[in-house]
């Protein structure tokens, strides 16, 4: 079921990319968030625990880092300015995406 994750969650990705608006921040960050998936999964020991947590800690990581960065990044030392900010409301099928991914993350747990 992790090899599943792991090859599904880029083609989800694409696939939305192509048919929806994503912003590429969102995309940015789950990407980053597979990468890091793969590396525990991959790199990991013992294995079989490791291919279980990797896609789930990436899951969890991306899904945190993109609902705090969705308007913006506000760094602490410079708290009057917003970098990359995006005051546009924020598209839905990024809720569902970010969903897919998560919960298909948390299913490799239980196989």
């Amino acid at each position: 079921m992790e090899v599943v994750v792991l090859a599904a969650w880029p083609l989800i990705l694409v696939a939305a990319k192509l048919v929806a608006r994503l912003r590429w921040r969102f995309v940015l960050v789950f990407a980053v968030g597979w990468l890091t998936a793969l590396v525990i999964a991959t790199t990991g020991e013992p294995h079989s625990r490791a291919a279980m947590i990797g896609p789930v800690f990436g899951a969890v990581g991306a899904v945190f880092v993109w609902l705090v960065t969705r308007r913006g990044v506000r760094l602490t030392w410079m708290p009057g300015e917003v970098f990359l900010r995006d005051d546009n409301p924020t598209p839905k099928v990024e809720y569902v995406v970010a969903a897919v991914i998560a919960i298909a993350a948390l299913a490799s747990l239980l196989a």
